[in-house]
């Protein structure tokens, strides 16, 4: 969670630069980061806030459907929204908070959607409705003890969502 020190430290370097749209801050940006771990970034201007936060699990739309173009949209748009801004700051979850640049504001962006990226090319290569199926049966199956006999029962398993699963509980 950002620490209320954590957010006042914040609002001591945005709000003097502040002249109109005050309320981004003070009361939408508070209120994202009331519950929010991780780093962000604060963009801002004299008439307003962007607030880019770095666990994009709690920004994102992550349906499957289309999962390859939400993450396309979102990283365009938090790209339009920082062109917008003339000042950013970024923000660890330890409270450090720190002046950059444009360009390393994008940065930071590109390197967390670069991520992003790799685990939807991972997820895509599971097939994850059979292999919930596969667990949801199994579970029925064999009741209260299945993770234990998950391994053993599965273990010349060489279907590679088998695979992973029966490694996980390893």
């Amino acid at each position: 969670m950002c620490k209320l020190n954590d957010f006042n430290n914040l609002k001591e370097r945005v709000l003097p630069h502040l002249q109109t749209y005050k309320d981004d801050l003070l009361i939408n940006d508070q209120m994202v980061l009331k519950d929010y771990t991780g780093d962000f970034i604060s963009s801002y201007r004299s008439s307003g806030t962007h607030l880019f936060l770095m666990n994009l699990t709690s920004t994102c739309n992550w349906s499957s459907d289309n999962l390859e173009n939400n993450i396309q949209k979102y990283k365009d748009l938090a790209f339009d929204f920082l062109s917008l801004d003339t000042n950013y700051l970024f923000c660890t979850s330890d409270g450090e908070i720190r002046e950059i640049t444009l360009d390393e504001a994008k940065a930071f962006l590109e390197n967390k959607y670069q991520e992003v990226d790799k685990t939807r090319i991972r997820m895509e290569s599971m097939n994850l409705l059979s292999l919930a199926n596969e667990i949801v049966f199994y579970m029925h199956d064999k009741g209260r003890t299945w993770k234990s006999k998950l391994s053993s029962e599965w273990s010349d398993s060489y279907k590679p969502s088998l695979l992973k699963l029966r490694n996980h509980f390893d």
